[in-house]
């Protein structure tokens, strides 16, 4: 279905980010940084198709086409993720209806065996229309918040007792920025991490590059980037992204390679970034984890995070 009269598209550019990201942004805790967004406007994982359009009526931005599709993989279904979103108040539901049929259709044109899409729980609107259209609900993420500022004495206190013992056992907490010949070891644990997170979609690491100029940027730091080592061996890490025009800051990723996992690193790890983070005087940090990822959510009630939002996952068949 073409979208109806008066409206049209045009492919999304690097200069529309901050219309991008207020579109996408539903909720200031979990709003998407236009300075971060920028710097990662073209980066894309290998193998990876994405489509960035913007909806315009009279030549004026009022809504965004996201289409995402996972390489091809032999054997393996394909997987695409579809998404449209306007400004408040903005969209029809014909127009909205036209929208959807057109992000399908082009996930479709590219390959795609199954839908996906996301939204909050609190986005009714997106949920009911995802609904009509046939999806289903999958899986969710917890988004938690853990105030660290009320309990600064706690973390410290255990911050140096895990780091200790850890110590006695071979193992040390260091940051990235001085392991100058461990970040190709540093970007294996990421991968290997990554690969057991629970998802439906599958979870496409990003290049080796990308890796090395995210972990770069000034909003994260190879200074910031905390790592356990054993010996020369990189076992896992931990880091805090921090938001440069939201203010939000969010545990960005915790990992640990298989072999080294039931030894306490990932739970160390997160408290060296809780130490670092209230040294910043840092208030709240953020955070997403799959319902299903028990490990990880097992630490965070621990600490004390507390659910915030769900983001909702939904498929269908192609």
């Amino acid at each position: 279905m073409p979208l109806p009269g008066g409206f049209s598209l045009r492919p999304a550019v690097i200069d529309d980010v901050d219309f991008w990201c207020r579109v996408r942004s539903t909720d200031p805790r979990l709003a998407r940084d236009p300075v971060q967004a920028r710097a990662s406007w073209d980066d894309v994982a290998p193998g990876v198709v994405r489509e960035r359009s913007l909806i315009l009526q009279g030549g004026i931005p009022i809504g965004v086409l996201l289409v995402w599709l996972a390489p091809p993989d032999e054997g393996r279904t394909r997987f695409g993720q579809v998404g449209a979103d306007f400004l408040d108040g903005e969209a029809t539901d014909e127009l909205r209806d036209a929208a959807w049929d057109l992000v399908e259709g082009r996930a479709r044109e590219l390959g795609a065996e199954v839908l996906t899409s996301h939204c909050y729980d609190h986005e009714t609107e997106r949920r009911e229309c995802l609904a009509a259209r046939g999806y289903l609900l999958d899986r969710a993420g917890i988004i938690s918040g853990l105030r660290i500022g009320e309990q600064r004495e706690r973390f410290l206190q255990e911050a140096g007792r895990t780091q200790e013992a850890l110590r006695a056992a071979g193992v040390e907490l260091t940051t990235m920025d001085r392991l100058p010949d461990g970040q190709r070891a540093l970007y294996q644990v990421l991968m290997e991490a990554e690969a057991d997170i629970p998802s439906t979609i599958p979870i496409v690491s990003e290049s080796y590059e990308v890796f090395l100029k995210g972990l770069r940027q000034p909003w994260i730091g190879e200074h910031r980037v905390w790592v356990a080592v054993e010996g020369d061996r990189p076992l896992g890490m931990s880091w805090l992204m921090y938001q440069p025009v939201t203010g939000n800051v969010y545990t960005n990723f915790t990992g640990v390679a298989r072999a080294a996992r039931g030894r306490g690193l990932a739970r160390a790890l997160k408290l060296q970034t809780i130490v670092q983070a209230l040294e910043a005087g840092v208030d709240m940090i953020l955070t997403e984890n799959d319902a299903e990822n028990a490990p990880i959510l097992k630490i965070n009630r621990d600490f004390g995070y507390q659910p915030l939002r769900e983001n909702l996952s939904f498929r269908k068949p192609a």
